[in-house]
């Protein structure tokens, strides 16, 4: 968040003092880089011979060094990750088997027979494939191109990809979810896990950010659809810093950069305030001709 946030105003050419922030790139490329553990996960599943214990053992060669990856020789089947929250440990007992996570046949087949058209939607990846492996067996049927079914971590992957484009084209908005005890009960706060969480969460660098950035990112040709109305004489940059020093003399409220305006939280409450202003006038003008 804080690298996309920081890009946009360097690109757009606003005046910014970088924020130092808690960088967890490392941690992720463990986890899903080339060559980290869910790659490694996968390949072992594709050996005929592929096992916890050697998946393990390949781990630890490749990451014992990873200031991120610990493991115990006196625990063998686990090991540790040095998440952004603290670290996190993993038996490794059934990892190959349940990244497989393979389907009875008879189950798919049940499931796909369902009247619920959900139930039905849930499994037409599986039914596919089901189809896929019947045709080969029919006289004359041509050969079926070759796709290998995806593992779980193939899933979470192709998942995780799709959410970062789906992020990447929109306006985002985060929601911060704090533990507040380990006792998974109410009314305990403890106060060190909390702070911990707010530090490695990014909570203070957010604020830095948010007191330091802008709160709205908007588009030339979007800014001037929404509130041309208000005497934007058109959606160009020269036009627009007009029509905000017009509106909003303090331009420490507010700046214009390449492609978008900025504007900080107390100027965007304002420029909405005057366009649901405009509307309140127009219904009210609208109505005393009709009745």
């Amino acid at each position: 968040m804080f690298k996309a946030e920081q890009a946009v105003y360097t690109k757009e050419g606003v005046p910014w003092e970088t924020i130092k922030f808690i960088d967890n790139q490392d941690c992720i490329d463990l986890i899903e880089g080339f060559g980290g553990v869910l790659s490694m996960l996968d390949e072992e599943g594709k050996i005929p011979r592929g096992a916890d214990k050697s998946f393990l053992e390949k781990l630890a060669r490749k990451h014992g060094r990873h200031p991120r990856f610990k493991q115990n020789p006196r625990t063998p089947t686990l090991f540790s990750i040095d998440h952004y929250a603290g670290l996190v440990e993993y038996e490794a007992n059934g990892f190959l088997y349940k990244n497989k996570d393979t389907l009875n046949r008879d189950m798919i087949q049940v499931m796909t027979s369902s009247e619920t058209a959900f139930i039905r939607n849930i499994f037409a990846e599986e039914t596919a494939e089901l189809n896929t492996t019947d045709s080969r067996f029919k006289p004359n049927a041509k050969p079926a191109p070759s796709r290998s079914k995806l593992s779980v971590c193939g899933r979470f992957q192709h998942s995780l990809n799709s959410l970062v484009q789906i992020l990447s084209s929109s306006m985002r908005h985060y929601v911060r979810c704090i533990k507040p005890n380990d006792k998974i009960k109410p009314g305990i706060f403890t106060s060190i896990k909390v702070l911990q969480q707010l530090k490695s969460n990014g909570i203070f660098e957010t604020i830095r950010m948010r007191k330091a950035g802008y709160a709205s990112h908007i588009a030339f040709d979007v800014f001037y659809k929404r509130f041309g109305f208000l005497g934007i004489n058109g959606d160009s940059k020269e036009n627009i810093i007009n029509f905000m020093k017009h509106k909003f003399p303090e331009t420490s409220q507010w700046t214009v950069g390449h492609t978008k305006v900025f504007l900080k939280e107390k100027t965007a409450d304002k420029i909405e305030s005057l366009r649901r202003e405009q509307f309140v006038v127009a219904i009210i003008k609208t109505q005393t001709y009709i009745r």
